[in-house]
């Protein structure tokens, strides 16, 4: 949902479905980070869990460098194009991850 609401985003011409389908973006960005926040403190040792939080927010850093990347390539193909071709760039890795790790997707 989350990846398809990007890419239909990405292609949608009218302001009004783009905020809607913003608003399913939003929903679905605000549902993972909580659920992988879940995951890493469950599966974190507790005497280990404020480093491995501290390690998890660190990846503000890969976030900005994404941004950066953005508004590169929209500076050179375009707002849509841009975000299209990021969002298929991580659909892409989350499926890689999901088809090397297989493990990783029976997490309870």
């Amino acid at each position: 949902m989350y990846g398809l609401s990007v890419v239909a985003f990405a292609a949608s011409p009218s302001f009004r479905v783009s905020m809607g389908l913003m608003t399913l973006v939003g929903l679905a960005h605000v549902s993972s980070y909580a659920l992988v926040q879940t995951v890493i403190q469950t599966y974190s040792p507790s005497a280990l869990r404020g480093r491995t939080m501290a390690i998890f927010h660190m990846s503000e850093v890969v976030f900005t460098l994404g941004s950066m990347l953005a508004g590169t390539l929209a500076a050179l193909v375009g707002a849509r194009w841009a975000t299209a071709a990021m969002d298929a760039a991580g659909a892409l890795l989350t499926v890689t991850i999901g088809a090397a790790l297989p493990l990783a997707r029976r997490i309870r």
